[in-house]
This record gives structure tokens, C-alpha cells and sequence, in this order.
């Protein structure tokens, strides 16, 4: 028999959490041998994430994956494969499957929190179990919970957020302070978003009452060691495998939240995925999906009660008593929004910001999540709010029962998509049928792509042999940070390999670039390494000519270079299929042109239609990345044959820079026509301290014209 009656509602949490599991993944799905249900990008790239850790021997640090993304310095923290369990299980593989998953536990550990937590909070402010434990359902049904389930499955931990706002409720200083060191270290364990958050809640806290006791050596101690703390484990679990410019990131007002978060349904436009029965969509700007806050119409209600006993001046609201949730509610909102401030789709606000700010800014640059806990803040006041408001407990209770129906009854049209894997099974997983993957995964231990880069549509098409194959490693990699510098290294590395047809005996290559895929038909016709068209994917593996087939040899004799006509200008894309640009080049972001990388970067083509003559190639030059203590130098070579030297100073998006070469007559009778950009001191802009980008770049070419 259970005395003590907190057990019962332990139990009772748990056949909830469990129940909803179940009925969310289904019986087959829920099972941790199963992961035929994982079928979103993001997720997959976590399972395939966990199972190279899992497979990998211990390294120091502890969280140190070097297997997935070889040779950029990887670590499961920069995973969503929630490093907390990952290496909890790890310690127990022994005992468990090659072929374990832990998601759908950690779904259920998650819907546990989020009941406990939530009850916990009421519970204390109302001292009423009943009540307290109605309205952690308002607490679990959140729409931002769900939302984030099939796409970042360690953003399903909002409890830790809950468990913050606990940890203030705890009377005893010294026990409060143990709490707060304690989910500040487990945060950072789950998602580092959530230490961002609950460091800044702990600072907020911890600074008010500073304004109240004006004990400045105390606000020394209650920053100095929980953070110290915090360093330590992030240390011991490979947080700092990369540098510290490598944690900031683009995203700073763009993927934010928009004023209206709370009241739009639709988290992305063009969507029909609505979550009200009754609320139409609000027209919202690109990236404001991760600001996606819909409270529901029973989370409303309880906003629109909290503003009618705020203007009304209610002592329950009072500024100088609830003072850090205020200035947690203003900052975080602040910090949400971001600089570029939209009320739907009108842009009230678009604020400039200096670079010396938008750098630490750009740690944080998915901000729209800090909607979230103000969004649990306004569940919080208003069920307590009702609770102290109504004299007649009972009708209290009565009125949380009709917001939770309401609740329940608006977002069932989201909620309904959830049972049974529905949301998983949206998106059709690749099946990698051919057996030349069956092949490689017994002759092979590793499989790389050509262009190396992180977040690569490959993965989600190569998950199928990543999951269940014997690959060892890969850089088939989705990381939150990686280290840029030790990418384009390698990147480099991998392209004078090829130039010197130096393959890895145990390497198999995805090309993920059509033109790379141009340049490496021409690097190795001579060579006996095999080139593969299967499921939709170009494979190429050393030694294995002899084993294409008639599909493979006819996909291959198609491959063809770009033709380029006298007079037509060519703009230069890294991404364009019918570009002519070949190995080390890489993007401009989103802008126009493409930059060499590393110290060799060529162009082929045809020319077509064209006469007997002496032509000049003439390439426009946008900007050219050099500290202007080590110039610049490149020299061209066409067709085998020197063509120029040229040395350059620094100089940014400028028009009519050009370089001209000769093409000249008697060349014209080749095939095709290769450029070569030799390149002494390519330099990274972080380097020059201007951004966080450790690509080694040279110049910028934004096209190309034959005269």
C-alpha cells in the first residue's frame, strides 16, 4: 500500500506519459528496436548521429563522435540525439541492440516532466492536487510542445524550462541554488538552446534579488559556480571540440518570432497543418516558424483574463512583487522578435544592428524560441490567477475544466495528426534498393560526399545505408556547429586527391555536385575507378569499373560539360546544375557569384558556335579576400598553358574588375577548355575577425563572358 500520497500522482503521470507515447507512435513504433517511423531530415540525422556514437569506442571528451563528420571535429552536443541519454546508453551497450533507439522513450520521459513539472508549479500556489493536477493537461497539450516532435526531438525537453520556474518556488536558499546548478548542467545536455534560455532566466533571478539584499559578494558566488560548474561538464562533454567563433551563426532576425506568435495557428505559411478549429492563419515572414507559439483558445483566454487584471491593477500582478518574471517577459520578448520586429506580415520595425552586437546575438540566432517561456509564464499566472480569483473553489475548478475543453477542442485539429505515427509517416522515407548498397556496406567502411558541407539533402537520401548498413564513418553529416575552418581544409584535401587520383581503397564517394561529378568524369577516364548511377544517386567507388552496368555506362556517356556561346554572358552559381565551375569553388551565401576555395580552383566548358579566331575570356571580379600584407597572387592556366599572373589587393562588390585571358586559335579545336586558378595565400574572414566563416577564399567570380 502507498502511504504517501505524491507517489499516486507520480503513477498517474506516468500511465498518462506512457499512454500518449503509445498511442502517439503506436504499439509497434513505441518499441526501441524500431525505427522505421523516423522519416523527418532533422531526426533522422539524430538517429543516424547516435548510432555512430554508439558504435565508436570512448574518446575524451566524453561526447567526442569523430566517426560522423570525419575530420571537422564532431561531438554529440552538436547533435539533437539528446547527449544526456546518448551517453547514459552508451555506458549500457553491452546489454542492448545494435539497433536501439531511444526517441520514443525520450518522448515519454518528456510528457512525464512536462506533467510534473506543471503540476508542481500550481501545486504550490494553490496547494489544491485536484486542481494543480487538471491543469498540468493544459501544460502537456501545448502546441509548441508537439510542434517540435517530429522535427527537433530534443526541443520536445521544454519541461527544463517548467522545472526553472520550479526551482524559484523552493524556499530553502541552499537547496534552490543546488536545483539551479543542476538543470543549468542538464540543459546543456539536451539542447544548448535551453541553457541560453535558463542562464538568462538564473541571471534575472539571481539580479533581482541583488537589487533587494545589495549583497555583491553573494551575486558573485551565485554567478561564479553554477556557471563554473556548467563550463566544466560542457568541457567534459566536448562542447569546445570546435572554437568559439564556430558557435555563431546567420539566423538573427530571420528566425524569430513574430508579435502575433501567440495567436497564429499555422507555424509555416502555405501549410494547410493548422492548429485551431476556430482561428484563422496569420500571414507571418520567412523564418518565423521557429517562433511558432500558438497558445490555443484556452491559452487565450487565460492571456486576454491576465491583461483585463492588469490593466485593473490586480495586487495578484503587482510589478514590485512579481519584478524578475516581468523583466524575464520584456527580455525574452525583446530578444525573440529581434531587430526586425513584424505584425504578421507588415514589417513595424527593421533595426540596424552594429557587428560588435550582432555577434554574440548570432549565438542565439534561432531567437524565435524564446517565446517559449513566456508562453508557459502566461499558463502559469492565469490558471493561478483563476484559482486565487475564485472564492468558491469548486467553480474554480469548474472554469479550468471549460478552458482546458475549450483547449482540447480547438487544437484537436493539430492533435489528430499525431496518432498512431501520422505526423512521422508525412514524409516517404528513401529506400535504397539496389544492391550495389548492399556491396558497399560489405566492402566499404566509409562513405563520404564529394562536397563537403554540413545539412546535405544526401543524408536524407543515404539514411537507409547510414542506419542499417556496416558503415564505420562518414562526413554525411547534419551538425548544429561544426568547425568551418577544419571543413574547408578538408574539403581542399579531398579535391587534390582527386587531381592526383589518390582514393582511399576503403572510401566510397557520393557526388553530391553535378559539376564536380563533370570534373571527375575527366580526372579518372584513365583510372579503374567505377562511377554508379543507382536509386537516383551517382556512387563512385575505386577500382569497381568493371562492375558498371549498361544503366550505368549509358547515365555516364551522357555526362557532359556546360556549353558556353561567344558574346553570352554566364553567371556563376555553386548550386546551378548548368554552371561550368569544377572543384574549389564554394558559395557566396545567398548572393550572386562563387568564391575559390583553398589553393586550386577550375572551370571547364565547350565553347560553342564559334569562329577561327583568337577569343579573350573575360571573368568579372566582385571582391577578393586578402589582409593586404600577403597579396593575393593567382595564376591562370588555359588548357595546360600558363596564361597570367595577376596580384590583388584587398577590395569588396565592386563593378568592372575584370580578368582577361586568351583563348586562343589553334586551341579551339579541343573538345572542351579548362581553366585552372592557382592561388597563393587564400585567406578566412575569421581570421580578419569579420565573420565567423574559417573557409580559406581567394576571389570572387560572378561570371564569365567569351568575346
Amino acid at each position: 500500500m502507498i502511504k504517501n500520497n505524491k507517489y499516486k500522482i507520480y503513477i498517474f503521470f506516468i500511465l498518462i506519459s506512457s499512454t500518449l507515447t503509445i498511442v502517439l507512435f503506436g504499439p509497434e513504433n513505441f518499441k526501441f528496436t524500431n525505427f522505421s517511423w523516423i522519416s523527418y531530415y532533422d531526426m533522422l540525422s539524430h538517429q543516424i548521429a547516435w548510432k555512430f556514437f554508439y558504435n565508436d569506442i570512448w574518446h575524451f571528451p566524453l561526447g567526442k563522435n569523430p566517426n560522423y563528420g570525419i575530420d571537422i571535429g564532431s561531438s554529440i552536443v552538436f547533435t539533437e540525439a539528446i547527449p544526456l541519454l546518448s551517453i547514459m546508453f552508451k555506458v549500457f551497450k553491452n546489454f542492448l541492440p545494435n539497433n536501439f533507439q531511444f526517441f520514443s522513450f525520450w518522448i515519454f520521459l518528456c510528457f512525464f516532466f512536462q506533467l510534473l513539472f506543471s503540476y508542481l508549479i500550481i501545486y504550490h500556489y494553490t496547494q489544491d492536487k485536484k486542481y494543480s493536477a487538471i491543469s498540468s493537461f493544459i501544460f502537456l497539450l501545448s502546441p509548441v510542445l508537439f510542434y517540435r516532435i517530429p522535427i527537433h526531438i530534443a526541443l520536445v525537453g521544454q519541461w527544463i524550462i517548467l522545472a526553472s520556474f520550479f526551482t524559484e518556488t523552493i524556499k530553502k536558499q541552499k537547496i534552490r541554488f543546488y536545483y539551479w546548478i543542476s538543470i543549468l548542467t542538464i540543459s546543456s545536455l539536451i539542447h544548448f538552446y535551453f541553457t541560453l534560455m535558463l542562464s538568462l532566466i538564473y541571471i534575472i533571478f539571481v539580479f533581482d534579488k541583488f537589487l533587494i539584499n545589495k549583497k555583491f559578494l553573494k551575486l558573485l558566488k551565485e554567478i561564479f559556480i553554477p556557471f563554473s560548474f556548467l563550463l566544466f561538464v560542457m568541457y567534459l562533454f566536448g562542447f569546445f571540440e570546435i572554437p568559439l567563433t564556430d558557435s555563431l551563426g546567420y539566423g538573427y532576425g530571420y528566425y524569430k518570432a513574430n508579435v502575433l506568435s501567440f495567436f497564429n495557428p499555422i507555424a509555416l505559411m502555405g501549410s494547410n497543418f493548422s492548429w485551431s478549429n476556430f482561428l484563422p492563419s496569420i500571414s507571418t515572414a520567412g523564418g518565423e516558424y521557429e517562433g511558432f507559439g500558438y497558445l490555443g483558445l484556452g491559452g487565450i483566454i487565460l492571456l486576454i483574463l491576465l491583461f483585463f487584471f492588469f490593466v485593473k491593477r490586480e495586487p495578484l500582478l503587482n510589478f514590485k512583487k512579481n519584478r524578475p518574471y516581468y523583466l524575464l517577459v520584456i527580455i525574452f520578448f525583446i530578444i525573440a522578435i529581434s531587430n526586425t520586429i513584424n505584425i504578421g506580415n507588415f514589417v513595424l520595425l527593421d533595426i540596424s544592428l552594429p557587428k560588435l552586437l550582432y555577434a554574440p546575438l548570432s549565438i542565439l540566432r534561432v531567437s524565435g524560441r524564446f517565446v517559449w517561456p513566456i508562453y508557459y509564464l502566461i499558463f502559469i499566472a492565469g490558471l493561478v490567477l483563476i484559482y486565487k480569483k475564485i472564492e468558491t473553489k469548486k467553480n474554480a475548478l469548474l472554469i479550468l475544466i471549460i478552458i482546458l475543453f475549450i483547449q482540447i477542442i480547438d487544437i484537436s485539429s493539430g492533435l489528430k495528426n499525431y496518432i498512431n505515427s501520422k505526423i512521422f509517416l508525412r514524409n516517404e522515407k528513401i529506400t535504397l534498393d539496389d544492391p550495389i548498397w548492399n556491396l558497399i556496406s560489405k566492402d566499404f567502411q566509409i562513405i563520404r560526399i564529394t562536397y563537403l558541407k554540413n545539412s546535405p539533402q544526401v543524408l536524407y537520401q543515404t539514411a537507409n545505408i547510414l542506419l542499417n548498413g556496416n558503415i564505420k564513418k562518414t562526413d554525411i553529416f547534419n551538425l548544429g556547429r561544426y568547425n568551418r575552418k577544419k571543413a574547408s581544409i578538408y574539403r581542399n584535401k579531398t579535391y587534390e586527391n582527386f587531381r592526383n587520383n589518390n582514393l582511399n581503397k576503403n572510401t566510397v564517394f557520393i557526388v553530391n555536385n553535378k559539376n564536380h561529378l563533370r570534373n571527375l568524369k575527366l580526372l579518372f577516364k584513365e583510372s579503374n575507378n567505377g562511377f554508379f548511377f543507382r536509386n537516383n544517386l551517382w556512387v563512385l567507388i575505386p577500382n569497381y569499373k568493371s562492375k558498371m552496368n549498361k544503366n550505368d555506362w549509358s547515365e555516364f556517356d551522357k555526362i557532359d560539360f556546360v556549353e558556353i556561346f561567344p558574346g553570352k554572358e554566364k553567371k556563376l552559381q555553386i548550386h546551378d546544375e548548368e554552371s561550368v565551375v569544377g572543384l574549389g569553388w564554394t558559395h557566396n551565401l545567398n548572393f550572386s557569384g562563387v568564391w575559390t576555395e583553398g589553393n586550386e580552383a577550375n572551370i571547364i566548358f565547350k565553347l560553342k558556335n564559334y569562329e577561327p579566331k583568337d577569343y579573350t575570356l573575360r571573368f568579372k571580379i566582385k571582391s577578393v579576400m586578402t589582409n593586404n600584407t600577403d597579396k593575393l597572387n593567382i595564376r591562370m592556366i588555359i588548357n595546360g598553358k600558363f596564361a597570367k599572373k595577376l596580384m590583388f589587393d584587398r577590395f569588396t562588390n565592386q563593378d568592372n574588375k575584370f580578368i582577361d585571358i586568351i583563348l586562343e586559335k589553334d586551341d579551339l579545336k579541343n573538345k572542351f577548355h579548362k581553366i585552372d586558378f592557382k592561388i597563393e595565400n587564400p585567406i578566412s574572414p575569421v581570421s580578419l575577425l569579420e565573420s565567423p566563416d574559417g573557409r580559406s577564399l581567394g576571389v570572387l567570380v560572378e561570371s564569365i563572358i567569351i568575346n
